[in-house]
């Protein structure tokens, strides 16, 4: 992970915690979630709809052409 500065990068978010209780977990726990540590896939898109899922940009363009986003 590099060390950006915008509003979603490392530095900016240390910040936010800066004298606050325990930020060194927090800014861990930060790295560990924008690195894809927690990404796993699982079957549950299969066990509750019963099909394979999709992908997104398939499901945004079926939207989009539905016409869901003037709903």
């Amino acid at each position: 992970m590099t060390d950006r500065t915008g509003p979603h990068g490392r530095l900016d978010h240390g910040r936010r915690w800066q004298g606050r209780e325990q930020p060194q977990l927090s800014i861990g726990l930060y790295e560990h979630v924008r690195s894809g540590g927690l990404a796993s896939l699982g079957d549950g898109v299969q066990r509750a709809l019963g099909r394979a899922p999709r992908d997104f940009s398939d499901y945004v363009e079926a939207a989009a052409r539905e016409g869901v986003r003037n709903a």
